[in-house]
């Protein structure tokens, strides 16, 4: 459980003796066992007993968010596993998200500085939640008859696990010193993601494909969609990331943040982050990530128009320095929106095939809709992975997955969660002029963008680029509460200093 410590220390360093103890029961058995357990057990021991001698520096709540964001923007989903035997495979992300909420709920029975706060967002929230459940019992035999359970009960719990890493995040960000410090957690996090793109993409190594060699513990597993990695004779890039979609929606997402940074600071290490993450964003070879990146482009000229305009200039010299560290993919990406015989017609393909067409899944799903218009076929029903369960095709259009999995009820609820969002934070966009104006339009331009986004691929699938539109929404809800410069009381400075220095397990 996690506590306040105020500089005292117990004479005997219980922790320490006890996780070093049973690191060494633990090599012991390791060894018993055989030289292939050893290989596993030895780094678990050397970490367990470095972790026991130093938790009470290490467990801070600020480490332990920056190590929830590490992981989320380094480690792939569905590429690795734990060694550990459960019904189901536990991944480090699920794993990392379920201690860190039972140290939460602890730390709400225990620690005066930790609480449980209202986002402001709460009715949006509940209803996603509520819709969800509803689909799902109201089609109830249909999902038994499938078999299909399991996977159901699975994007549940990923459902949750977003709320939960949402609300402790409200709880325990209280002040501007400590959302400044998570921005800056996540875009120099997401920069470096953004090099070993381009990296990828002229070598074709991702180098988060090979964490197991760092971390011996963790265990390769295959991760599909591997199959629509070139594009125009280009490496689409994955990186840390399910799809090279989702990793340019990450990118788009991040990228505001970094010129808030730069905005805020006037430091030239964010001017290094935005080139690195927008080229990064590049290597994706996406027209989905284009997209993304003219709603931003749309939203900081209607608030900025002169700031927009004085950078225009800069798109050819972009440009030049996109084509020499990505060679061939502006042309590619000029290809992919101007194919041959158009982009309409690319998208008009055979009707029912896997990755038919945005256009030609159209009417056959809104016909497939009409059936269940009000609350849909079941939240996470539709499964496209190829296997024996496989019962849907890929639409590339969230949008239209979640019209047919939670119905007409589902789509207005998430449209009025965008919206809240996004009305709020461009509203105090405008209104503040101090430097957080860039951050308030940061937030609500990443929101949007992820929004518009969600027409052209199935957003929900991808877990790195959902939580990570949580996390943001989960830090625009904090700072909306705010307000301006000068608006901390005492107790929210004393919060700050529990949050990086004092809270320890």
């Amino acid at each position: 459980m996690l506590r306040v410590v105020e500089g005292t220390q117990s004479r005997w360093p219980i922790g320490a003796c006890l996780t070093t103890g049973f690191a060494v029961v633990m090599l012991a058995g390791a060894v018993a066992s055989g030289p292939g357990a050893t290989k596993v057990a030895a780094p678990l021991a050397v970490g367990i007993s470095f972790l026991g001698a130093f938790y009470r520096s290490l467990f801070t709540w600020r480490r332990l968010i920056n190590l929830l964001l590490g992981v989320v923007l380094f480690v792939p989903v569905d590429a690795y596993t734990l060694p550990v035997h459960l019904p189901f495979q536990m991944e480090p992300y699920r794993l990392f998200v379920l201690l860190l909420a039972v140290a939460w709920f602890s730390s709400l029975l225990i620690d005066p500085y930790v609480s449980a706060r209202r986002s402001g967002f709460e009715l949006q929230l509940l209803a996603i939640v509520a819709i969800a459940l509803i689909s799902d019992v109201a089609n109830t035999p249909s999902i038994g008859s499938q078999g299909i359970w399991s996977i159901v009960v699975k994007k549940l719990t990923f459902l949750l696990s977003f709320l939960l890493v949402y609300y402790i995040l409200v709880g325990l960000v209280r002040t501007w010193g400590m959302v400044d410090a998570l921005v800056r957690v996540i875009v120099s996090c997401t920069a470096i993601v953004g090099f070993f793109s381009i990296v990828e993409f002229n070598t074709r190594f991702n180098i988060f494909d090979h964490l197991s060699r760092v971390l011996p513990f963790l265990r390769p597993q295959y991760s599909g969609f591997h199959s629509l990695e070139v594009r125009g004779g280009h490496l689409r890039v994955y990186a840390s990331s399910q799809h090279p979609i989702a990793l340019g929606a990450l990118f788009v997402i991040v990228l505001p943040l970094g010129i808030y940074l730069w905005k805020a600071t006037k430091q030239r290490r964010w001017i290094v982050a935005i080139g690195l993450i927008s080229i990064g964003s590049i290597s994706t070879i996406s027209r989905t990530t284009i997209v993304m990146l003219l709603v931003l482009a749309v939203i900081y000229t209607r608030i900025w128009p002169r700031e927009v305009k004085r950078l225009v200039p800069l798109l050819v010299p972009c440009i030049v320095v996109m084509h020499l560290l990505l060679p061939g993919s502006v042309g590619t990406l000029k290809e992919a929106f101007f194919p041959k015989g158009g982009i309409v017609k690319e998208q008009q393909g055979d009707a029912g095939a896997r990755g038919s067409g945005r256009i030609a899944d159209l009417g056959p799903s809104l016909a497939e809709w009409s059936h269940h218009p009000l609350a849909g076929e079941g939240f996470g029903t539709r499964i496209i992975d190829i296997g024996p369960k496989e019962n849907a095709n890929i639409l590339d259009d969230q949008w239209l997955s979640s019209l047919l999995e939670t119905g007409i009820a589902g789509i207005a609820i998430w449209i009025w969660f965008f919206v809240s969002f996004v009305r709020k934070l461009l509203r105090a966009a405008r209104a503040d002029d101090s430097p957080h104006q860039w951050l308030y339009a940061a937030f609500g331009s990443g929101i949007a963008a992820f929004a518009w986004g969600m027409l052209f691929y199935d957003a929900f699938s991808f877990i790195q680029v959902t939580l990570m539109m949580f996390i943001v929404a989960a830090l625009s809800s904090v700072v909306l509460q705010l307000g301006g410069y000068g608006t901390q009381k005492r107790s929210a400075v004393r919060a700050e200093a529990a949050f990086s220095d004092s809270a320890a397990l």
